[in-house]
Parts: C-alpha cells; sequence; structure tokens
C-alpha cells in the first residue's frame, strides 16, 4: 500500500512539474505582442524609422530623454511609454517572429528524434540549455547596435528548445492511463497558455519598473533549475518501464488491443503517406498559419487602430495576452471528452467481439 501510494505520488509530483515547467518555458514566444510592447518602449530598432539621424545616435538619444518618453495615460496613474515607431521597425519584429516561427516548426523535427534517440533525460537536457541560452541572449540584447540583434538569435533558440519541453512532458500523460488524453491537453494547454511569461514581463516593465534584462536572466536561472527533476524524477528513456511496473488491476485500462482481432500494425510509411496524415498535416498548416500572422501582427494593428495611443495600445495587448492564457482551462475540456469517448467506444467493441 505505501510503495503504491509513493507512486502516486511521484506521478502527480511529475504532472505538476510537467505543467509549471510548460507553461514558463515552452511556447513564451507567442506572447510575442507583450514583448514586442516592451522592446519598442526601450527603442529597439527605431534606428530603422526613416525620422532617424544620418548618424544613428537616435536610440541613444531616445534613452538619454527616457523620461520624456512617459506620460501618466493609465487609468490608475501608472506612467505608460510612448513609442517611437514606424513601418521598418513594424517589419523588423515581424520577420524576427517569422523565423522564431519557422525555427519552431523545424525544431519539432529535430525534438522527435532526440526523443527517440535519447529518450526523455536528454531531451529535457537539450531545452533546459535552449531555455537557459535564450533567456541569457534576450537579456544581453540592448537598443543600441550591434547588441539589438541578439533578440534574434535569443528567440530562435528559445524556439528550438520549445518542442524539447513540450515533447518531454507530454510523456507524463504515460502514466496516467485511460485518463492519458485529460493530462496530454492540461500540458498543451499549458503551452498554449505560455505566452503568459512576456505578459507578466510587460506588467512587471511597466507597473514594477523592472528592467526586461534582470527578468531575461532571472528566467536563465529558473531554467537551469529544471535540471533537479531531469536527473531524480525523470527516466533516462521514456516511462513505458514505470507504467508497466505499477499495472496491477489490467482490466481498469482498457486499450483497443484488447478487442482487436488481427495484431497487424501500419508501418510508419504507410503512415505519413496516409490521406488521414496528409490532410492533417494540411489542416494544421493553416490553422497556424493564420495564428502566428495574428500573433505576428498584434502589436502593430494595436498601434494603428489606437492612433498609437499609449493607455489603449498598453489595454489591447494586455486583453489580448488574458485571452491566450485561456487555454490552459479550456485544453483539458477536450482531453476529458476525448478520454470517455474512448472507452465508451472500446466497451462497445467488446460486447460486439
Amino acid at each position: 500500500m505505501s510503495d503504491t501510494g509513493s507512486a502516486c505520488s511521484i506521478r502527480y509530483m511529475l504532472l505538476i512539474v510537467a505543467v509549471v515547467e510548460t507553461l514558463l518555458f515552452s511556447g513564451v514566444f507567442f506572447g510575442w505582442a507583450s514583448l514586442v510592447y516592451v522592446l519598442k518602449a526601450d527603442g529597439f530598432f527605431t534606428h530603422l524609422c526613416d525620422e532617424a539621424p544620418a548618424d544613428g545616435n537616435n536610440v541613444s538619444r531616445l534613452m538619454e530623454n527616457r523620461t520624456h518618453n512617459w506620460t501618466s495615460q493609465g487609468g490608475n496613474g501608472t506612467s505608460l511609454p510612448t513609442v517611437v515607431e514606424c513601418d521598418a521597425q513594424n517589419s523588423q519584429f515581424s520577420l524576427i517572429f517569422t523565423l522564431t516561427t519557422n525555427m519552431f516548426a523545424f525544431g519539432s523535427v529535430l525534438a522527435g528524434l532526440v526523443f527517440d534517440n535519447a529518450g526523455i533525460k536528454w531531451t529535457r537536457v537539450c531545452w533546459a540549455i535552449c531555455a537557459t541560452l535564450g533567456a541569457a541572449l534576450l537579456g544581453s540584447a540592448q537598443p543600441d547596435e550591434p547588441l539589438v540583434h541578439l533578440v534574434l538569435p535569443a528567440m530562435l533558440v528559445y524556439a528550438l528548445g520549445a518542442n524539447c519541453v513540450l515533447l518531454s512532458n507530454m510523456a507524463v500523460g504515460d502514466l496516467f492511463g485511460d485518463k492519458k488524453s485529460t493530462v496530454v491537453t492540461l500540458i498543451a494547454g499549458a503551452f498554449d497558455s505560455s505566452s503568459a511569461v512576456f505578459l507578466m514581463l510587460k506588467i512587471l516593465y511597466i507597473d514594477a519598473e523592472v528592467p526586461f534584462n534582470v527578468f531575461c536572466y532571472v528566467m536563465a536561472a529558473l531554467s537551469m533549475l529544471s535540471l533537479i527533476p531531469t536527473f531524480f524524477l525523470f527516466p533516462n528513456k521514456s516511462f513505458q518501464e514505470t507504467v508497466d511496473n505499477e499495472e496491477e488491476e489490467p482490466e481498469a485500462v482498457e486499450t483497443p488491443e484488447m478487442y482487436a482481432g488481427s495484431d497487424d500494425k501500419p508501418t510508419f510509411r504507410q503512415i505519413v503517406t496516409s490521406g488521414l496524415f496528409l490532410s492533417h498535416v494540411l489542416y494544421m498548416c493553416v490553422e497556424n498559419l493564420s495564428i502566428n500572422f495574428v500573433i505576428g501582427s498584434a502589436n502593430a494593428w494595436f498601434n494603428t487602430l489606437t492612433g498609437q495611443h499609449p493607455g489603449k495600445v498598453n489595454l489591447w495587448t494586455n486583453i489580448f495576452g488574458y485571452f491566450m492564457m485561456a487555454g490552459l482551462l479550456l485544453d483539458p475540456i477536450t482531453g476529458f471528452v476525448n478520454d470517455r469517448a474512448l472507452r465508451i467506444n472500446i466497451r462497445l467493441e467488446g460486447w460486439r467481439k
């Protein structure tokens, strides 16, 4: 009984670690609108604007006169930044986000290869390195050249490690048997809601005047702490051995294989060339493209529609960030429905046999 209770405690501890880590370190770049707000307030890429003087010193001059670029226009008297922006600057930010999302897509293949060949532990080590390096590079970026260009490699490294943390933490779902879909979608919801990290950065930057580079260095330090559960809680390869050892009641976790009439399984080639798989890939490409377009253009839209009014831009950026956090609450509902549907379908298949 004590062994069972201990195993259950470890299982839920792993779930908590997985959700928190995914929330803090996975899809943070989807909070791009909030990060761009802070970067513009600090004068990043203002040297690209048409009104920039030929000597390119407008950035340092903007920082020297920073007190003149903050106006008390918040509803609670909070000082809000009045930023300098132009099409060239917006294009640069859009380019960075576009390359970041492409790196995220490319990184999914690399994460899968590392996960299949090296296992969970080394996949987690890879994302810890990427998250730490990405946060450190972002914190080292400055409005003046050449350090302003550190924003791009920082976001690329962040995106490269995002799939590693998502994939390794989703494997925790293997410990929960017939509740696997609920757990996986809970972690997926944490991934969607991780955009709140940059929203938190923006709020601290505005309300508490916390420099964004200090925030980034704190995130880099927290990323390294993830190595503790990596080496003390997570297995080397997968959770499958743990699951096999803990199965005391096989009937409690029903699977379609119990009632399957054949042991034939499709090959990898048959799966990736099937119409179902290809149509799903096409659907995901179109969906992700539309979502990324909205996220990448959000800050420019807010500035255009509000006439660059600091209070309104701040308000709509916050609202946009809050809506993106809804995944943590809504995603597990789909997993719960899927688990229930699978159980009903499995029992129906058993009765037909």
